[in-house]
């Protein structure tokens, strides 16, 4: 019997440390997997901040917000007896902004009207052909001497209308 006891003792002390070297593999184990779910998660929020500020990269560059400014020629689109009868392309002069989207808004807010059958079209200075420049130095040079008079059929007396979209200018030299 203390044979028995003995061994059946043995048996305990054994089964106790095999126990105490499962439970330590485990924990072991366990810390692991959190160290490498903390890991995930610190790659994830690096991965979210990358992306948000890409996000507000993007939103800045396209309000124009970070980039230089330009001269941009805008012209008007679409015959209208009201502002260019029998004329399908008009250049309304030069005009400065971050996007060429800005240079069409700059326009609007200068008093050159658009109605719903005309839209506005922009081209970045160092893409327009000699003629184009002439056709915008013209314009310029005519809505500068209108808008001081504040007579007349010039930029500052039209009448202002908000449609008509703006985009850049489809003209083969564009593209």
């Amino acid at each position: 019997m203390q044979n028995l006891t003995a061994h059946h003792g043995m048996g305990k002390s054994l089964a106790s440390a095999k126990c105490a070297a499962i439970k330590a593999t485990h924990e072991a184990e366990a810390a692991a997997v959190a160290a490498q779910a903390a890991a995930a998660v610190a790659r994830m929020a690096a991965a979210k901040a990358a992306l948000m500020d890409e996000f507000v990269t993007k939103a800045t560059t396209q309000r124009g917000e970070g980039k230089a400014m330009a001269s941009y020629l805008v012209f008007r689109h679409g015959s209208n007896g009201a502002n260019q009868p029998m004329t399908e392309r008009m250049a309304l002069g030069w005009f400065d902004g971050h996007t060429g989207e800005e240079a069409c808004e700059l326009a609007r807010r200068q008093g050159e009207t658009v109605y719903g059958n005309q839209r506005l079209t922009y081209k970045l200075a160092s893409r327009c052909t000699k003629a184009e420049k002439r056709e915008g130095d013209a314009s310029t040079a005519w809505r500068e001497d209108d808008i001081p008079s504040g007579g007349g059929l010039g930029a500052a007396t039209r009448p202002h209308a908000s449609s008509g979209g703006c985009g850049p200018a489809t003209t083969p030299a564009a593209r």
